[in-house]
């Protein structure tokens, strides 16, 4: 159902036990900072008995200290669903790796190719050296992006040695793109020689590779059922295409503005965009 006024979700809010927030570029304004009122809103949320959980394609370690410093934010789905946490004590309790063979086939496709590689491997995102040194060759251009880049990940000179060491604890595989023509073009080999992985993106320049079982709505799915509750009572928010599956599976899916076309037509809501506070705008309707 799609709903054409934020009034019109109001009949529904009765229900809602849930929220589930991607971070960047959804809860997160443009320059990774948590807005004071989005803050107020989660806090607000968190106190009337909503579960607020956080769904993220980072790592576990990457997560901004703004979200784990709010109370009550109790869960965090982490690597496009493929690693679910404890956001207090880093409790892994869920995870789901790539399989060695279907890892080996990627780097097997991806022979010859100069590709840009990361890894997260038990909730930590390590990367080639070239992204680490210049980020915005692979499109992070904002000085938030690129802050957040060089202060997260662990560099690494042969990230193909690197992936081959830990092929057994594989969370994620992701590439990092120097333009659309080339996610485009390795995409579309992906597809066509490894059928065994999900493969995804929140940017225009990375495609995210992980498990064929996870991915953010298997995440949130797991989870509910963890909490007993059922899809008719969660709402979720998102604002690219990796956020798809988890927007679908939720009874109110909420895309900000600033999403992508894919994104804002799997959603039944459109809020304002994040740097306009979309999310706290439709949680406080909700919680009205």
């Amino acid at each position: 159902m799609k709903y054409n006024s934020i009034q019109s979700i109001k009949k529904w809010s009765e229900t809602l036990k849930l929220i589930a927030l991607d971070l960047d570029d959804t809860t997160l304004r443009s320059d990774g900072t948590l807005s004071p009122k989005t803050k107020a809103a989660l806090i607000t949320a968190i106190n009337q008995g909503i579960e607020v959980v956080v769904a993220s394609g980072r790592s576990f370690s990457s997560l901004p200290q703004s979200i784990k410093d709010i109370e009550g934010i109790r869960y965090a789905i982490t690597s496009n669903g493929a690693a679910i946490y404890h956001l207090e004590d880093g409790e892994r309790i869920h995870s789901i790796t790539l399989k060695a063979q279907s890892v080996e086939e990627i780097l097997s496709a991806l022979q010859g190719e100069d590709i840009c590689f990361e890894a997260f491997v038990n909730g930590v995102p390590h990367s080639d050296e070239r992204f680490v040194v210049d980020p915005a060759r692979y499109g992070c251009t904002r000085e938030s992006s690129i802050r957040y880049i060089q202060s997260t990940r662990i560099s690494e000179k042969n990230m193909k040695e690197f992936i081959h060491l830990h092929i057994e604890k594989l969370d994620s595989i992701d590439i990092r793109c120097v333009d659309l023509n080339e996610k485009l073009r390795i995409e579309r080999l992906l597809y066509e020689r490894i059928p065994d992985v999900y493969i995804t993106s929140s940017l225009s320049n990375i495609l995210e590779i992980v498990a064929p079982s996870a991915g953010k709505g298997a995440g949130l799915r797991f989870l509910s059922k963890k909490l007993n509750l059922s899809s008719d009572s969660i709402a979720a928010f998102g604002n690219a295409d990796n956020d798809i599956d988890m927007l679908e599976y939720a009874k109110l899916g909420v895309a900000v503005k600033n999403a992508t076309e894919n994104c804002l037509g799997s959603a039944n809501y459109i809020t304002d965009d994040n740097d306009h506070d979309g999310v706290a705008k439709v949680i406080y309707e909700l919680l009205k």
